[in-house]
């Protein structure tokens, strides 16, 4: 008696070749179109990451700024491609300084001192920022008598 079935006999190794080598145009735009699925979505998914703040302090008209400004960086919660946007309009972090302040001067700094741009303040959040404080070193401004075209110039340890 013959069965009408082939015998079980089959060559895995070929079947697995077969398997994989058939069809590879089809393969290869089922995994494009997952890779871009898979971006479209994680761009979309909140995320949080420290982005780098400009520090630009506004001083009375009698203060310059001795040095640069410290380097200030800031956790921001939002959807990733939010984020991507503050690498081309950063965040700035505005402090007043008054006139009757100490050459070297210390500055709290909260989450709420950081301005996130106008188009981004809806769906990016400050956290934190880190340094929780910054050193600013100013110094008196003077101009030449007689002159307003000329900028200030640092006048340092004035009695």
């Amino acid at each position: 008696m013959t069965t009408p079935y082939p015998p079980i006999h089959v060559d895995w190794r070929r079947r697995l070749r077969d398997v994989t080598t058939e069809r590879l145009g089809l393969k290869a735009i089922a995994l494009v179109l997952a890779l871009l699925l898979w971006i479209v979505i994680s761009l979309r998914q909140p995320t949080e990451g420290y982005v780098s703040v400009r520090v630009t302090p506004v001083l009375d008209s009698s203060l310059v700024l001795i040095g640069a400004a410290p380097e200030v960086r800031a956790l921001v919660s939002g959807r990733a491609a939010d984020l991507v946007k503050l690498y081309s309009t950063p965040l700035v972090l505005r402090r007043t300084v008054s006139g009757d302040v100490p050459d070297t001067l210390m500055l709290d700094l909260t989450p709420g001192d950081v301005h996130v741009p106008a188009e981004l303040s809806e769906v990016v959040h400050v956290l934190d920022v880190q340094p929780r404080a910054v050193t600013l070193r100013v110094g008196r401004a003077r101009r030449a008598v007689g002159s307003t075209s000329s900028p200030p110039t640092p006048v340092r340890n004035q009695p």
